[in-house]
């Protein structure tokens, strides 16, 4: 995988970041927008009228973000949304009466789940990733699903473990339909894939990650819930290692599962998390993971 040229969170500020997502969705109040870090605040946000424009006080990058998203709907009355935007910005910009202290009741606001990032999300490039990501810290998302780089993470796995490299490509299907692959449906449909654009996901998704860690978003990643190839115990030799046959969901060979009780699975669980690590560039906080999507099992394999 090529080195990827992206700016991590440790080496952008907080306001700095904050002062970005200004520039690219509000380009004119650019220098207008004045955010004040203030740990005092907790999870309280302050928005007030400074000489030429506006200030924003939070104690973090998320909820600074979020309090101008907070202004531009409810003061300044404009409009953005997944369906189409009314940004344009009066001048100058206009500026509430007195300080408004405004503060959410949710300690999680949650964005996707596995058919949205694959219906939609599919082929999005990086433009349409950065102004996703911007939506969800202005409207206050705390954490996301993602799933670009999963490609280039069972490829790591699954050939760490000695199955052929071959292999492991027809088991990586198509983006569009990996929300099936990622709920333990099917394998490998309209692949394989090409190592370039495995590669390239794997990039666009240490990207979409650095970017929301920056704006103090949480990227949930995926978890190793036991998934592998169906032909993986023909491949690969491990001890103590029991699979769950998943057979068939509407025509499509589905993936098998490890036994979550069986002495391979925190083997096989420890690799997974060094893939994920290696294709991301950070350890994870939080994963999600489908394992019970539409039935299956077919009982022990040892």
């Amino acid at each position: 995988m090529s080195p990827l040229v992206c700016v991590s969170a440790a080496e952008r500020s907080p306001v700095a970041a904050a002062e970005d997502v200004v520039a690219r969705v509000t380009p004119s109040a650019k220098g207008a927008v004045l955010f004040h870090l203030n740990p005092d605040q907790g999870n309280k946000i302050t928005i007030s009228g400074i000489a030429g424009g506006i200030r924003v006080e939070a104690s973090d990058v998320r909820r600074l973000v979020a309090g101008y998203g907070w202004y531009l709907k409810n003061i300044a009355k404009v409009h953005f949304s997944w369906n189409g935007n009314r940004i344009t910005l009066p001048s100058p910009l206009p500026v509430p009466a007195s300080p408004v202290t405004v503060e959410s009741p949710w300690n999680i606001v949650f964005a996707y789940n596995y058919c949205t990032l694959s219906y939609t999300a599919a082929f999005w490039d990086w433009n349409r990733w950065q102004r996703e990501i911007d939506f969800l810290a202005l409207n206050g998302f705390t954490h996301a699903l993602v799933t670009a780089g999963l490609e280039k993470t069972w490829e790591d796995f699954l050939t760490g473990l000695g199955y052929p490299r071959e292999k492991a490509l027809r088991f990586i299907p198509n983006p569009a339909f990996a929300a099936w692959w990622n709920m333990g449906n099917l394998e490998g449909h309209g692949g394989p894939l090409s190592q370039q654009q495995i590669n390239k996901m794997a990039q666009m998704g240490r990207r979409i990650v650095s970017r929301m860690e920056q704006l103090g978003m949480t990227p949930v990643l995926q978890g190793y819930v036991g998934f592998v190839p169906s032909d993986f115990q023909e491949n690969v030799r491990i001890d103590g290692l029991k699979l769950i046959p998943q057979g068939e969901w509407v025509n499509f060979r589905r993936p098998w599962v490890v036994d979550p009780t069986c002495e391979a699975f925190p083997k096989l669980a420890a690799d997974w998390y060094k893939a994920l690590r290696k294709v991301y560039g950070i350890p994870g906080k939080m994963f999600g993971g489908d394992l019970f999507h539409e039935g299956g099992g077919r009982g022990i394999l040892t």
